[in-house]
């Protein structure tokens, strides 16, 4: 939603806002997700798993911006778009009704799945080192308390590989879901790939 919303404002507006916004979001890319994410969290007393995706969201949702950014960018300049403004159709209205649900939604979509993917690996990572929330039994924590116990030098492979291979199978379903949906939705793709969208 970050970076929808985000990608929306610079694409549509453009000019300034549009330099202003891709700027910051150039910053932002540069620096990795999980150690700020770590950094907050760490100083927070019991994390919540809401306070956890909200901060995920928020931290790492900067990402998907320049793809919407892109696709809204080109779409703002099209005859109907302009029609629109012409009309005096609103802004909120123009972004909600002609360019998000026919053309930018697609996107969305693909970019919600494979960022559900990094997430979820970052939520594995977070409770293996302890930092996620204690009240939420995960892969993350169960790999660290068959760690703890020595089941890795004792061998004990019941203890850690249900939830590792539940952490490969999930990830990379989701990111075999991503592709596929990458080929179908994303309008760029089905221009490159005529057969795709037949």
């Amino acid at each position: 939603m970050t970076g929808t919303a985000i990608g929306m404002v610079a694409g549509y507006y453009g000019g300034k806002t549009d330099e202003v916004i891709s700027r910051l979001v150039d910053i932002v890319m540069t620096i990795p997700t999980f150690p700020p994410l770590l950094l907050v969290l760490s100083i927070l007393i019991m994390p919540g798993i809401y306070m956890i995706s909200f901060l995920m969201g928020a931290i790492g949702g900067t990402h998907s911006a320049r793809v919407i950014r892109a696709q809204v960018l080109s779409l703002s300049e099209t005859s109907h778009i302009l029609g629109s403004r012409a009309l005096g159709l609103s802004d909120t209205y123009i972004m909600l009704r002609h360019i998000i649900p026919p053309n930018v939604l697609p996107l969305i979509t693909v970019k919600f799945v494979f960022s559900a993917q990094g997430f979820m690996l970052m939520g594995v990572g977070l409770g293996f080192l302890g930092i996620g929330d204690a009240a939420v039994i995960d892969w993350g924590q169960m790999i660290n308390r068959a760690y703890a116990s020595g089941a890795f030098a004792l061998g004990l492979w019941w203890w850690i590989i249900p939830p590792g291979l539940a952490v490969t199978v999930l990830s990379v379903g989701l990111a075999m879901i991503g592709f596929g949906l990458e080929d179908r939705l994303n309008p760029r793709l089905r221009q490159r790939n005529p057969e795709v969208s037949a």
